[in-house]
C-alpha cells in the first residue's frame, strides 16, 4: 500500500489521519510467515512549517515457536512511532523516512519497523524451561528423569 503525500505537502498546517489495517501474512521473516493477523497503523501525518511528521501507533501480533520449548507463541508488538518524512537523504537518522517522490510505502515501512523491534528471544513466558536435551520432553509440561 502506498500513500501519496503530495497534497498534504502543499498545505501548511494540514493533517492526514491514518487508520490502516494491512495484511502482511505473506511476508517472510526469519524463514516463517509470523504475521497471521492484519497489522494496524493509527495516527496522523502533519504538515508543520513544511515538514511532514508521522505520529502513529503500530500494532501487530507475531506468531512463531518459542525459542526454548518450540511451542507456538503469539506476542503483541505495540510501537509508538514518531518520524519525519524527507525527500532526499539528509543523513543517517532512524527518525527519517525517505520518500523521494512523496510516496510512502506503508507495507515496507511496517515490515521494517516490526523486524527492527523484535525481541532477541521469542519466549512463551519469561520462565520457560525449554526442552530436555536428552529426551526432548517439554519441561514446562512434563518432568523427565534424565540425568542433568
Amino acid at each position: 500500500m502506498e500513500l501519496d503525500l503530495r497534497e498534504i505537502s502543499r498545505k501548511e498546517n494540514s493533517e492526514m489521519p491514518i487508520d490502516l489495517s494491512v495484511d502482511l501474512s505473506g511476508e517472510e521473516i526469519d524463514g516463517i510467515f509470523p504475521l497471521k493477523k492484519p497489522v494496524t497503523l493509527k495516527g496522523v501525518i502533519k504538515n508543520s512549517a513544511d515538514v511532514l511528521k508521522l505520529n502513529a501507533v503500530l500494532n501487530a501480533f507475531y506468531l512463531k515457536p518459542c525459542d526454548r520449548c518450540f511451542e507456538e507463541t503469539e506476542q503483541q508488538i505495540t510501537l509508538n512511532i514518531k518520524r519525519v518524512f524527507v525527500t532526499q537523504e539528509e543523513n543517517e537518522n532512524d527518525d527519517y523516512i525517505l520518500v523521494p517522490l512523496l510516496k510512502f510505502n506503508v507495507d515496507e515501512f511496517l515490515r521494517s519497523e516490526i523486524i527492527l523491534n523484535l525481541p532477541t528471544l521469542h519466549l512463551c513466558s519469561p520462565d520457560c524451561l525449554g526442552i530436555c536435551s536428552v529426551c526432548g520432553k517439554n519441561l514446562n509440561k512434563f518432568k523427565c528423569d534424565c540425568p542433568k
